[in-house]
């Protein structure tokens, strides 16, 4: 993708990752990761690869390929512990966030809004489902 071309192998693989890691910490903040938020981000994971800003969707179309298979990954690195897990998975999304920062400053600012997004999607999960999947972005006064 071009506007990842600055970044290196490494660094690539680990943007790819955001939103695992985005939902991780939005779901095990309670304790554990159930599989309504499991789902949630999937399902969110694929809406992204049509809905989302034009100039992410590739972004989507590569996280999605193998991100089932990613989020039970990463969740079985992570400490047991909820507030050590807690403390993995910021301190690896302020990672991301420095990867972030070497992005074109647009790309990057339209990523950086689009996983914030992301994030207030999964942890809304438990909140209302149907609203999620029926209309997956924040309407003001309907969503937001």
């Amino acid at each position: 993708m071009e506007n990842l071309e600055n970044l290196s192998p490494e660094e690539n693989k680990q943007l790819m990752s955001a939103p695992a890691y985005i939902s991780l910490l939005a779901a095990t903040h309670d304790g554990e990761m159930d599989d309504t938020e499991k789902k949630v981000a999937i399902k969110l994971t694929h809406l992204k690869t049509f809905s989302s800003d034009e100039f992410l969707n590739n972004f989507y179309k590569e996280v999605e390929t193998n991100f089932s298979s990613l989020i039970d990954d990463v969740y079985h690195t992570l400490p047991q512990d909820t507030a050590e897990r807690e403390i993995a998975l910021r301190e690896k999304l302020r990672q991301i966030d420095m990867i972030i920062s070497k992005l074109p400053v647009e790309y990057g600012q339209r990523l950086k809004h689009s996983l914030e997004s992301y994030s207030w999607h999964v942890s809304q999960s438990h909140k209302n489902v149907s609203e999620d999947f029926l209309i997956p972005f924040q309407i003001k006064g309907l969503t937001a």
